[in-house]
């Protein structure tokens, strides 16, 4: 009997000896398996097609416009051979053209007499910087025209005096205009007070 235990034991412990070993020979395969796979690439081709937008795009993330100090260097510019700047095609430089700027709040009278050029220069360059009066004839040059404006305004006629039949015309004479640019009397009435705007032009 004592035989027949022993013979069992050690049989019991062959068998689990050898089902350990089989199961490491078998971890050990499935590792060696996975380090040596030779990597596949992987292509996506189910991205849509390009769509078409119609309407207006808003993008309203942009930064904001940034205040630059100091000096920006641009060195990126095509240059010739002299260091100047190619440029191709034609180029047309337009010089700045005067203008009408606004009309002065403030408001000049034509009597006893006529407000002087300078008068109304002042006036115009104080609510306006940089502005005089305008004269008839600039402003009836001007491309586009100025908008039109209500009542009359002080403009001169000229800023150049002028020979007619030995006549002087002295430029810088103020006188009243309306919006179509027809000269009219700056006081309409003995009752009307006779106080105009000035219109002033600048570049």
């Amino acid at each position: 009997m004592r035989r027949i235990v022993v013979t069992g034991l050690i049989v019991f412990s062959a068998l689990s000896l050898s089902w350990v070993g089989g199961e490491s020979g078998q971890r050990v395969r499935e590792v060696a398996a996975a380090t040596t796979r030779v990597p596949s690439p992987v292509e996506v081709t189910n991205f849509p097609g390009v769509q078409g937008v119609s309407g207006t795009v808003n993008v309203g993330n942009l930064p904001a416009v940034q205040t630059v100090g100091g000096s920006v260097a641009i060195n990126n510019l095509p240059l010739d051979t002299d260091g100047a700047v190619r440029v191709s095609g034609n180029l047309h430089l337009v010089g700045s053209q005067i203008h009408v700027v606004g009309i002065t709040t403030a408001i000049f009278p034509s009597q006893p007499n006529s407000p002087a050029a300078l008068t109304l220069n002042r006036g115009c360059n104080t609510e306006f910087p940089g502005t005089r009066i305008c004269s008839q004839d600039e402003v009836i040059r001007m491309i586009p025209p100025p908008l039109e404006w209500s009542d009359s305004v002080w403009m001169v006629e000229r800023f150049e005096s002028l020979v007619v039949e030995e006549n002087v015309l002295r430029g810088g004479r103020a006188a009243c205009y309306t919006s179509d640019g027809q000269g009219i009397p700056c006081q309409l009435e003995v009752s009307d007070p006779g106080v105009h705007p000035a219109l002033c032009c600048g570049f």
